[in-house]
């Protein structure tokens, strides 16, 4: 194969994964979000007896797929990585994944951090004797 043949490879588009990865991302939001929370309270979600009535059992599907969604995302990821690491250098394959990956979590770490924080001193305050907002107890005598 020439090198003009696998370039030619490499830079095709696979839209069936675009869908895939669609219909995976929907029915993990379903497993979370709807049939979840229709198994952990006893009420059931419009949308969940729609999805049980015309898709669950018609089809005899025994339990929902979020779980085998999530591998799905992890195939697709393998692929694609495989995939754009054949047309990139190594060097330059590490650094734009450094850049793709690293400034986001550093983001979320910042955020969750600073969160935690003032919901830490938040708590502290309420605890505090000289806080106003706090309850007063009544003794028994009253």
């Amino acid at each position: 194969m020439t090198e003009n043949q696998v370039n030619s490879q490499v830079d095709e588009h696979y839209v069936f994964l675009d869908y895939l990865r669609a219909a995976a991302s929907l029915i993990v939001v379903y497993a979370h979000l709807i049939a979840g929370r229709a198994g952990a309270d006893y009420s059931q979600s419009v949308v969940s007896e729609s999805v049980s009535r015309f898709l669950i059992h018609p089809f005899g599907i025994v339990q929902n797929f979020g779980f085998f969604c999530v591998a799905i995302f992890f195939l697709i990821s393998g692929f694609v990585v495989a995939h754009v690491s054949l047309k990139e250098s190594p060097s330059e394959f590490l650094l734009k994944r450094f850049f793709r990956i690293f400034p986001p979590l550093a983001i979320a770490i910042a955020i969750s951090f600073t969160i935690s924080l003032v919901l830490y001193f938040f708590t502290l305050l309420l605890r505090s004797p000289l806080c106003v907002f706090q309850r007063k107890s009544r003794s028994i005598d009253e």
